[in-house]
């Protein structure tokens, strides 16, 4: 599969050389699963849905990432992967889980 399918089918855009995506919280994370190019800046928005204290953090430990995630609003999460393999995403109490595949 080409670099350009796997972006759009996992609705990565590359923007002015930086990576973006938007992840909805919502019962878990919509995409759960992005793939990621190494070495490229990547910009992820989530947008909190669901008011559970659950869902109002997210953790990217490998990034080093711990941030809150407001109710209704985007929180933009912002790193460099230089190293390939798979990362994980959660939420604080680490129950709902996502994937990123960086190559």
């Amino acid at each position: 599969m080409s670099l350009f399918k796997a972006f759009k089918k996992n609705s990565v855009k590359v923007e002015n050389g930086v990576q973006k995506a938007t992840i909805t919280v919502d019962k878990g994370y919509q995409p759960d699963h992005l793939n990621l190019e190494k070495g490229m800046p990547v910009e992820l928005t989530f947008h909190r849905l669901n008011p559970s204290g659950c869902l109002s953090e997210i953790v990217l430990k490998d990034f080093n990432i711990h941030d809150e995630l407001p109710l209704n609003e985007d929180h933009i999460v912002r790193f460099t992967p230089n190293e390939s393999g798979e990362y994980g995403f959660a939420c604080g109490m680490d129950m709902f889980h996502g994937k990123l595949t960086v190559k």
